[in-house]
């Protein structure tokens, strides 16, 4: 009987310790990507703004297959290593200024022309002698009074590349869905297609304001102070040779969007609201040239975050 319940009380342990094994085992995937995208997972942005646009891949920040111990660089890897680290620390030094210049001279040259505006009533002139355009009041907020705080106004100019041309022409698109007079009651089709109207244009001052931030996330954030310098001692050469390929890719994808907008936009003839509802749907169209270059843009700042991520983590 004594041989009976010690066998009865090993089983009992050994079944213990088998249930406790399996649920660390269920829990270790859900706990490896923990933390690693914050607010990326439902393209949730720090303005409480919210789009059915490209939702981010939480499988992404997967933990990267790296060695536990990795070996030590061979002279050849170094090179390569210590190459593409000042390739990574270049680009972005290189682009963080960039994205603060552009900022400071729309500021400068706003601030010029109102001042020069209401001094002597004259406006001010480029090297060509065109008048310089003076910046519209901003109407974003007739979308959504989300787009009503200067930060987010200024996100959205930062992804028309400030210029005040291509602003003013978007404020004049916004003016002319007469987005703020609501539809009679009763009326379900011009319900529906202000419904149309408000949800493109929505999407459109949307994906001009989140394409920008993770520009600022990447310089500011991700490749920023130490987790940048430390990526100057991994030892995964090849990790830091797709991760500056990642971050041109980056760079070019968002440049592009914004060049491409820009053109759409400059070439729009203000009509009726049912014309304007067909250049929105062309802009807006998630097989066109913007919405591409949106998505891929966010994907890529997803794969830099994870990648950054997981080469610290294996230092």
């Amino acid at each position: 009987m004594k041989k009976f319940y010690a066998v009865l009380f090993m089983f009992n342990v050994l079944l213990s310790l088998l249930i406790i094994t399996c649920n660390k085992s269920a829990e270790s995937p859900q706990q490896t990507g923990q933390g690693l995208v914050s607010g990326n997972e439902q393209m949730v942005d720090r303005a409480g703004l919210t789009s059915k646009l490209a939702k981010t891949d939480v499988s992404l920040c997967a933990e990267d297959a790296f060695e536990k111990f990795p070996r030590e660089l061979l002279e050849d890897e170094k090179i390569e290593r210590d190459k593409a680290y000042a390739q990574i620390e270049s680009v972005v030094k290189k682009y963080k200024t960039q994205l603060f210049d552009e900022e400071q001279s729309f500021q400068v040259y706003v601030e010029k022309v109102s001042k020069q505006s209401k001094t002597n009533g004259s406006q001010e002139t480029d090297s060509t002698g065109d008048n310089l355009e003076t910046l519209s009041q901003t109407h974003f907020y007739e979308v959504s009074d989300k787009f009503s705080h200067m930060d987010i106004v200024y996100k959205i100019y930062a992804s028309l590349g400030y210029d005040v041309k291509v602003i003013n022409k978007l404020e004049a698109i916004i003016v002319s869905l007469n987005l703020d007079i609501t539809a009679p009651i009763g009326d379900s089709l011009a319900a529906n297609f202000h419904k149309k109207l408000l949800d493109l244009s929505y999407g459109m001052l949307f994906s001009l304001y989140e394409i920008t931030i993770p520009a600022w996330q990447i310089t500011n954030e991700y490749l920023y102070g130490t987790r940048l310098s430390s990526l100057a001692n991994s030892k995964f050469a090849q990790k830091l040779i797709e991760l500056s390929n990642h971050l041109d890719e980056f760079i070019q994808t968002r440049a592009r969007f914004i060049d491409n907008i820009k053109n759409v936009i400059l070439n729009v003839k203000i009509g009726n609201r049912q014309s304007m509802l067909v250049v929105l749907q062309e802009i807006m169209n998630d097989k066109g040239d913007i919405i591409s270059a949106f998505n891929f843009a966010q994907r890529k700042a997803a794969v830099i975050q994870c990648a950054v991520n997981n080469l610290l983590r294996a230092l």
